[in-house]
């Protein structure tokens, strides 16, 4: 490399050399010069290199051809890049610029005055100390240069050298200037909008293409990377020069757009114009004040001034103050979207999308919840203690709209029922004069003081004033009652500090033009009742019956000893329009509206009351009540605020009339049977000693007391219902029926079952209402007055104190009072008909003999044949036991009588001279017998019994009919039993009675069993019990005995009665006189058995395939006495079977 500038310094001396000399011959010679040929082809690097290089001290190094300067840093390898300083023919290499001057261009780099401080000066081998300096040139931003050859700039220290750093023009990131706090004004801050030189190897090179290109503004940097600016930023626009265009606006950039995007950034509400200024509100809108207000999301409800006007700072405490300005520029144009609740806000401690405060969140990325903060919240919970919290979702129409924290189920209603802390639920159910639902709420909370009128609108009050959006979130209940209700509230404002007392307000008075209030009602307490405002007059139940209403209510509620109880009247009765009962609201709109409404179905109507008399007038409640009503006049003292009274006369018997109204009953003049002004109440009133209005219920029961004198019936809907209800008090049983339409009574206690007309005239025989003796037949009547089928009683008989012989009424004051007066006369002579219509101690209905039924009036059955007589048990009474009657009928298995039949008469006909109930000889206290058949009426009976037996003597013997002359009896002779205590068991040596082996009272005419139970049973039971029995049989020959056998070969199956009479006869032994049809003797133990005349002995009379002994034939070949002795009557098998088992 020396050899080669050696060589190079050579070549260039002898030029110069050979230069010289031939300058000076042509000077000396004074000839011109001619042009000689080239010898050597020069560039502008064989003198300088290109660019020319910087000698580091300034001297000339003429082997280098560095040379004092800054050409490194401005020059490059190209020509073109001498001419911008140098002139434009220095690009094309002539070797007239090697003149001994350097010569500066006058418009460097094209720039009209741009110049070089030191115009043209001489080249020298030693330069000036100290060069020029360029000024008005582009490539150095129309700055003056440092002096030319100092030192070399460096970056970034030396930046501002040309444009400043930053520059001081524009909204470039200085001192002050808001680029220069979010970006620092260093030149680190350059590379957000222009390219980064500083990574460059020659970082200031971008300069040396001024004048050639476009100011470079590029966005390649998060988070504003794509965006673009507006202005045409070609050369020369660029230079401070022509500032006024350059300044544009920049677009897409997310540092002025409203932050609300990740990319695709919308555009600012304001245009970012280069120089100019912008406010929160330039980009993303702000608050009220701002006169732009911010819309994405939710924040128009928060910050409009409609319902809230928050400051940013309550939700962005970390980027916003209170007062518009940034907190903290770190949290702002970050690229994300911070929400930190303000610590002394309203807010504090809340979370959003489930995070606990602070939260940072993409732009653009889905919308979160608000939840734990007190904006969004009901204020203060059941009880005023604690906060229940919503968690409304940003930007959701539905979840955060009024009414979802407190809801006052009318507008602003949502999706969450009515608020219902403290007692919000009951008053938000009242329209309280509002035109819409929201209204109500300022009714309590007033805060801006408006004034209140009847159908107020929203407009009006405060809700959405700018005052009242302050008062609203704002960690405070207000409550300020309007004037138009008054009162006062003594609570605290601080939520969850409890509730207080509302006192002296409408809303709780009587709603008089002069109200009286209730006592002070605590907020969230018990839901009043209608009478802690209006007194007692709705009150259910109690003692309390005042009633502080006004004037006449005491006469219409709670009056049961007039309206009759549980039948006053209530509210709805006249103001239906406001309530549905005595403690049910129908319409809360017509409720606390300042407003006495009078409307109801007793009130006919608002138009039929004046407020200003206070007199009602041509209503149905005091009228006569008829068809076509006599209203009754209501003025004077009658009015609403007197003090006079009514009684029943007061509406139904007011007026003249044809009579006075004694007890209320209609006095007008009867117009005929069956008019419309059809009247009897005379009759019925004071013509039957009725004088008060007790006697209005007997006919009109569901209308008048029956127990109390100008009362209403308790619990009945009958009066003041627009109908004349006839409704008959039940009287005897009976209550009757009233045709409206024929204006007739039927089937009525007092008319019986006739049909009356009213209004009709005359008067009324006993079958007008009774019907005559034929054909009166309720219950047992037609068995006593009937001439046909009773026995022709006259009514005197049983109601001889109300019905003469002759068939007319003995006493009318007990006719027809409810009363069936029952007095017995003649036969009838008895203790009175109880309650239950049973007669008792009457000889009608005796057994003749002082024994007397109780028949009851209703149940015929009850009073039959057998319930007197006792013929039949079933009937309820003991089979009839006077004197020996019992003997006769009783038809039980203990029974020993002729069991006479009680189904019919004929058991009775057997004694007694008796065609049937009816017959005259009936009932006439006479005890008739049938004499024709010899029974006496002293007590004697011979047709039945041979032995004169007294009636009422006891029972007889059983001799009595089975001995001496049988008695006959239902055509049985009775057998005869008059050995049976002489040579029977009755005998002296056993001593048994008859009833020792029969039943007592058995049951024995008609053929049936008639042994003790004891003996029944089995074969010859009734002998064995005694003959088997040691104890009672001490022979033994009369112990164990055998019957015989009844076939050959048989088993002994004989009875023993076959043979013996138990009841004796005169054989020996008991031996029956008959056997098989054939007359025994039988009176010698040892010749007796066998009969050699007849051949029918006791052994003989029934055998027929014996070998021996055989009936009717003779024994010719066997012994024919003292069988026994061969034949045992106790054989161990069989009786009489022979010793050698051999017949």
């Amino acid at each position: 490399m020396n050899s080669c500038r050696s060589l190079k310094c050579c070549n260039l001396i002898l030029s110069l050399t050979m230069l010289f000399l031939v300058m000076g011959i042509l000077s000396v010679s004074g000839q011109p010069a001619h042009a000689s040929t080239r010898q050597y082809v020069m560039t502008c690097i064989s003198c300088h290199k290109m660019p020319p290089l910087d000698s580091a001290d300034g001297t000339r190094i003429p082997y280098t051809g560095a040379l004092k300067g800054s050409h490194l840093g401005h020059a490059s390898a190209s020509t073109s890049s001498c001419a911008k300083c140098h002139r434009d023919d220095v690009a094309n290499y002539r070797t007239a610029h090697r003149n001994r001057l350097i010569e500066i261009s006058p418009a460097i780099n094209s720039v009209a005055g741009a110049a070089y401080s030191r115009g043209f000066f001489n080249q020298t081998s030693v330069p000036p100390a100290i060069l020029g300096t360029c000024s008005s040139v582009d490539c150095h931003f129309e700055s003056t240069t440092p002096s030319w050859g100092t030192t070399v700039l460096k970056a970034p220290e030396d930046c501002s050298a040309c444009h400043g750093s930053a520059p001081a023009d524009g909204n470039h990131p200085g001192s002050g200037q808001k680029h220069g706090v979010y970006y620092d004004t260093g030149t680190g801050s350059c590379a957000v909008c222009h390219p980064d030189h500083l990574g460059d190897a020659k970082p200031f090179a971008h300069a040396t293409s001024a004048g050639s290109r476009a100011l470079a503004v590029q966005f390649t940097t998060l988070p504003n990377k794509g965006g673009s600016y507006s202005r045409d930023l070609s050369y020369p626009n660029y230079l401070p020069s022509k500032s006024g265009l350059r300044n544009g606006s920049c677009l897409g950039l997310y540092c002025h757009s409203p932050g609300n995007k990740n990319s695709s950034f919308d555009p600012p509400n304001q245009a970012a114009t280069w120089g100019g200024t912008l406010n929160c509100a330039g980009c993303h809108k702000a608050g009220l004040a701002s006169g732009s207000v911010m819309t994405s999301g939710s924040h128009g409800k928060h910050v409009d001034g409609s319902v809230s006007s928050f400051a940013c700072s309550k939700c962005h405490f970390a980027t916003a103050t209170s007062s518009m300005t940034i907190a903290d520029v770190t949290q702002h144009v970050n690229g994300r979207v911070d929400i930190f609740f303000g610590v002394s806000t309203s807010a504090a401690n809340g979370s959003y999308n489930g995070l606990i405060s602070p939260v940072s969140k993409l732009p653009g990325s889905g919308y979160g919840a608000c939840s734990n903060v007190y904006c969004h919240s009901n204020g203060q919970s059941e009880g005023g203690v604690g906060i229940a919290y919503r968690t409304p979702i940003w930007g959701s129409g539905t979840t955060g709209k009024c009414g979802s924290c407190h809801a006052d189920g009318s507008g602003h209603n949502d999706a969450v029922p009515a608020m219902s802390s403290g007692s919000h639920k009951k008053h938000l159910s009242y329209t309280l004069l509002a035109t819409s639902g929201p209204v109500r709420c300022t009714i309590c909370h007033n805060v801006k003081g408006a004034k209140f009128t009847a159908y107020a609108s929203c407009s009006q009050m405060s809700c959405h004033s700018t005052g009242g959006a302050i008062k609203h979130s704002d960690q405070e209940i207000d409550v300020s009652l309007v004037s138009y209700f008054g009162g006062v509230y003594d609570g605290t404002r601080a939520p969850g500090d409890g509730y207080g007392a509302c006192a002296n307000v409408y809303c709780h008075s009587n709603g008089q033009a002069t109200p009286s209030y209730a006592p002070p009602v605590t907020w969230g307490a018990v839901t009043l009742r209608c009478d802690a405002c209006h007194g007692s007059a709705t009150s259910k139940g109690g003692s309390d019956t005042t009633t502080s209403l006004s004037g006449k209510h005491a006469a219409h509620v709670n009056n049961a000893l007039v309206l009759g109880a549980g039948k006053s009247l209530h509210c709805i009765d006249c103001h239906s329009i406001t309530v549905s009962s005595d403690t049910t609201i129908a319409s809360t709109a017509v409720h606390v509206n300042k407003m006495l409404n009078y409307t109801g179905h007793y009130a006919g109507g608002p138009r039929r009351y004046s407020s200003t008399t206070k007199v009602c007038s041509n209503i149905y409640c005091h009228s006569s009540g008829q068809a076509k009503p006599v209203f009754r006049n209501m003025t004077g003292t009658k009015s609403w605020a007197s003090t006079g009274t009514l009684s029943c006369n007061g509406c139904h018997g007011y007026g003249p009339g044809t009579f006075a109204s004694v007890a209320g009953e209609p006095n007008y003049l009867n117009g005929g049977a069956g008019s419309g002004t059809a009247n009897s109440h005379q009759k019925h009133m004071a013509g039957a000693n009725l004088l008060d209005s007790r006697g209005c219920a007997k006919c009109h029961r569901s209308t008048a007391d029956q127990g109390m004198a100008g009362k209403l019936r308790d619990y009945s809907s009958a009066h003041l219902n627009g109908s004349r209800d006839v409704s008959f008090a039940v009287l005897g049983n009976i209550s009757g029926h009233y045709s409206a339409a024929a204006k007739t009574c039927s089937n009525t206690y007092c008319h019986g079952g006739g049909s009356i007309q009213w209004g009709g005239q005359g008067p009324l025989a006993c079958n007008s209402c009774h019907g005559d003796a034929e054909t009166l037949g309720t219950n047992a009547h037609a068995r006593h007055i009937s001439p046909s089928s009773g026995k022709a009683i006259s009514c005197a008989i049983c109601h001889a104190a109300t019905a003469a012989g002759n068939g007319s009424i003995a006493d009318g004051t007990i006719h027809a009072d409810g009363k069936k007066d029952v007095v017995f006369s003649g036969a009838a002579l008895g203790t009175q008909m109880d309650l239950t219509g049973n007669c008792s101690t009457s000889y009608c209905h005796s057994n003749g003999k002082g024994s007397y039924s109780t028949p009851n009036w209703s149940a015929n059955s009850s009073g039959a044949c057998g319930t007197c007589h006792a013929t039949a048990p079933g009937l309820g009474s003991p089979l009839i036991a006077s004197g020996a009657h019992f003997s006769h009928f009783s038809t039980a298995a203990t029974s020993y009588g002729p069991m006479f039949s009680t189904g019919n008469v004929t058991g009775c006909q057997a004694c007694h001279d008796f065609g049937n109930e009816l017959a005259s000889t009936h009932i006439d206290q006479t005890v008739n017998v049938n004499s024709s058949l010899g029974y006496s009426t002293s007590g004697t009976c011979t047709p039945c019994h041979t032995k004169e037996v007294s009636w009422t003597g006891g029972a007889v013997s059983c001799e009595s009919c089975h001995a001496g002359t049988l008695s006959v009896i239902n055509g049985v002779t009775a057998s005869d039993k008059s050995q049976a205590a002489t040579r029977g068991h009755g005998g002296p040596t056993i001593g048994k009675g008859c009833t020792d082996c029969h039943e007592r009272n058995a049951r024995h005419i008609n053929g049936g069993s008639r042994l003790r139970a004891q003996f029944s049973g089995g074969l010859n039971l009734e002998c064995n019990y005694c003959h088997d029995d040691s104890s009672v049989l001490l022979d033994p020959d009369s112990r164990n005995m055998s019957t015989h056998v009844l076939v050959k070969g048989g088993t002994p199956a004989m009875e023993c009665a076959q043979c013996h009479d138990p009841h004796g006869s005169n054989n020996l032994k008991m031996i029956r006189a008959v056997i098989n049809g054939k007359e025994i003797v039988f009176n010698d133990m040892m010749n007796g058995l066998i009969d050699t005349v007849t051949n029918q002995g006791i052994c003989q009379v029934c055998h027929t395939q014996t070998s021996h002994y055989r009936a009717g034939i003779p024994e010719t070949d066997h012994p024919t006495s003292g069988c026994l002795s061969c034949h045992p009557h106790v054989g161990a098998e069989a009786a009489f079977l022979p010793q050698s088992r051999r017949y």
